[in-house]
Parts: C-alpha cells; sequence; structure tokens
C-alpha cells in the first residue's frame, strides 16, 4: 500500500494511524484515567526508543571491533528511531506547527553570541 506523505504532520498523522493507542492494541488502558492513559503511552513510546537506541548502537559497536557497518541494520534501526521519535510528538502534543517552533527556537539558542 502506497501512501502519499508530504508534509512533517502528514507523517505524524501516518504513524498515529498505524500505532494507535487504544484500548483494542492495549487492553490495559480501559482501566486507567486519561492522564494514566497519556503517561503510559509516553513510557511505551519511551521503551520503544530505548530499545531503536540500542539496535543503533549494537549495529555502530561492532565498528569499534574492526567489522563492517551493516548498512541495511542501520538504516531500519533508524527508521524506527524517527517513528519512535514522530509518534512521541504526537503524544506530547506537538503538531507541525509547534515542532517547527521548537527547532526554530533550538537553532536561534544555538547560534546566540
Amino acid at each position: 500500500m502506497m501512501m502519499k506523505i508530504e508534509t512533517l504532520g502528514n507523517m505524524i498523522d501516518v504513524v498515529e494511524k498505524h500505532w494507535p493507542f487504544d484500548e483494542t492494541t492495549y487492553p490495559e488502558l480501559h482501566s486507567l484515567s486519561q492522564e494514566q492513559k497519556n503517561l503510559f503511552t509516553l513510557k511505551h513510546i519511551l521503551f520503544h526508543q530505548i530499545k531503536a537506541v540500542a539496535k543503533l548502537t549494537e549495529v555502530c559497536e561492532v565498528v569499534d571491533h574492526g567489522k563492517s557497518l551493516d548498512g541495511d541494520k542501520l538504516h531500519v534501526a533508524v527508521r524506527n528511531f524517527f517513528i519512535n521519535t514522530l509518534r512521541l510528538t504526537r503524544a506530547a502534543g506537538y503538531e507541525e506547527d509547534g515542532l517547527k517552533t521548537l527547532v526554530r527556537l533550538w537553532v536561534e539558542e544555538k547560534h546566540q553570541p
């Protein structure tokens, strides 16, 4: 299935659609308050992000021991890290414009004389 992805906001929507945090996917959400559901979502995405970092580490660490970097594994790990980041942005309450503002402010802070 080919999806047309044109903007950052659209990418976030696509990831959210294919990675829903609902009671069908996560039955334990049924008994939680909205605040607890939000915390569960953030925590679960963080767990996925930790797994992605571990995979990135595994792919890169072998180079220190003289082995070749596995480009395919690297691309999968980076993809998963990026998808987790996109899902985290929505779970944290950000939309595309808010993310643009965050990045702009970060750049301005980084480059203060």
